[in-house]
């Protein structure tokens, strides 16, 4: 019998087929490792007869690739073998519909956090991740039309309580929530520009904590990061000031990573003028003498603000790729001319 993936309203099946669309199986924890409970958790499948803890007592229990974010995977030995981190674990589950409200929507009863959230979001819980996953899957690959798949991985960064998880839950979602808890959260969204799919990966990170200076980013962030959303709030100082470490710490990575990582700095709660203790051209100073786009926006009243911020990243997200990709061609076609030139002259 083939092995199976042990997510709910999850198909996947072992077969040679799944396996050259280039799908895997990863085996859950043994008892005894810690993340198995993790693993368990995050599945958010219940026990017998619905009810109580999933605790599978079969040594056999397996979950898909697709259950895993793409950075929970490394390429190991010559042959660029794809393996699962030894610290991955899955975060990519649909919400099921005993999970969503009588209208659809996804319901939770924990306080601070959202109530209401579209019925593709689905929220990982502490010491999870969360994640955004349109129900439509396109291949790996292609998508509809023949279109080759863009993607963007973009993190938020930015002090406590500037709105980050506001801003995206309004991109995501076009409507405002203002509290929420502590929660780090990973979304995949897709969304439309210039006619073509595009799948935002987006990255909610929380404040620094424990004893970590402010301006903290972890390796992670900067090896996964196509582009960073800073944001600080109008009305807290201290908050722009964590921007500005924030941006100095990217751009000191950028040169040992030599990748081409864009950013975007933000200044929230633009509504709250009467509290504003930054400046609409300090914000705008900070942005041109680090070469990052700048926007102030109120993710309280306004969509179309929050939407342009992400649209201009992706923007400049693609620029960089572009230009990274045009010295090379360009390279190869000077050595392509020079040896066919070489050739004549010595014939």
């Amino acid at each position: 019998m083939p092995r199976h993936c042990s997510a709910v309203g999850c198909k996947s099946r072992d077969t040679k087929d799944i396996r050259k669309s280039g799908i895997t199986f990863h085996r859950l924890p043994k008892k005894g490792n810690p993340r198995r409970t993790t693993w368990i958790i995050n599945s958010r499948r219940k026990g017998p007869e619905g009810k109580g803890q999933w605790d599978p007592q079969s040594g056999f229990i397996y979950f898909c690739s697709k259950h895993f974010t793409p950075d929970s995977f490394e390429l190991s030995g010559v042959s660029g073998y794809r393996r699962l981190k030894d610290d991955a674990i899955p975060a990519v589950f649909e919400i099921q519909p005993h999970e969503r409200g009588n209208d659809g929507k996804c319901a939770t009863k924990q306080r601070g956090r959202p109530r209401n959230v579209d019925k593709h979001i689905r929220h990982y819980y502490p010491p999870m991740v969360v994640q955004v996953k349109p129900r439509i899957r396109y291949s790996s690959k292609t998508m509809e039309g023949n279109q080759q798949k863009v993607e963007a991985n973009i993190v938020l960064l930015g002090a406590e309580s500037v709105g980050k998880s506001a801003l995206t839950v309004r991109f995501l979602t076009r409507r405002f929530i203002g509290e929420y808890g502590d929660i780090e959260s990973i979304y995949s969204h897709t969304d439309k520009i210039d006619g073509r799919d595009i799948c935002f990966n987006i990255w909610d990170s929380l404040c620094p904590q424990n004893g970590q200076e402010s301006g903290y980013i972890s390796d992670r962030q900067l090896q996964w990061a196509d582009g960073y959303i800073l944001v600080y709030s109008i009305c807290d100082r201290a908050s722009f000031n964590v921007v500005r470490q924030q941006v100095q710490c990217i751009r000191q990575a950028k040169q040992k990573l030599s990748n081409t990582a864009q950013i975007i700095i933000v200044g929230n709660k633009r509504d709250l003028q009467h509290r504003r203790t930054v400046s609409s051209e300090e914000g705008r100073l900070l942005a041109l003498s680090t070469d990052c786009g700048f926007f102030e926006v109120s993710a309280a009243e306004t969509y179309h603000g929050v939407l342009m911020v992400f649209h201009e990243l992706f923007e400049l997200i693609r620029e960089a790729r572009a230009l990274k990709k045009g010295p090379a061609g360009f390279k190869g076609i000077v050595r392509s001319m020079s040896a066919v030139f070489g050739r004549k002259r010595t014939e």
